[in-house]
């Protein structure tokens, strides 16, 4: 679970290997509206693996990724061995800002009210 700001890791194994082929996703947000970068080249690392990390994670509760697969580099021939894929990516708000802040409040008012027993 990726955390506001932070990179998603758009991912897509090939079954079978295949390092010849071009992978892009779409990008859309939890009310399903594209993303402002509605889709994303995939790069093949090696063994069939594609990979993409420049999409930071949004401000919206979830982000799915629909991952297509094509024969040519100008996106026009969909791969007939391969299927389309899906990953879906949920915001981890634990570690937002705002809960950071309100954490730092608390310890520091509890720190102020243990100097003031002392007093």
């Amino acid at each position: 679970m990726p955390k506001l700001g932070e990179a998603i890791q758009l991912n897509l194994q090939l079954f079978d290997g295949a390092t010849n082929k071009y992978v892009k996703a779409w990008l859309r947000n939890a009310s399903g509206v594209a993303l402002g970068t509605p889709t994303v080249s995939l790069s093949h690392i090696g063994e069939g693996l594609y990979s993409n990390d420049s999409v930071l994670m949004p401000d919206t509760s979830q982000v799915t990724a629909v991952y297509k697969v094509f024969d040519d580099a100008g996106f026009t021939t969909p791969s007939a061995d391969h299927a389309d894929a899906l990953d879906i990516f949920e915001l981890d708000s634990s570690g937002s800002i705002s809960n950071e802040l309100e954490l730092s409040a608390t310890i520091e008012t509890d720190l102020l009210l243990a100097a003031l027993e002392d007093c």
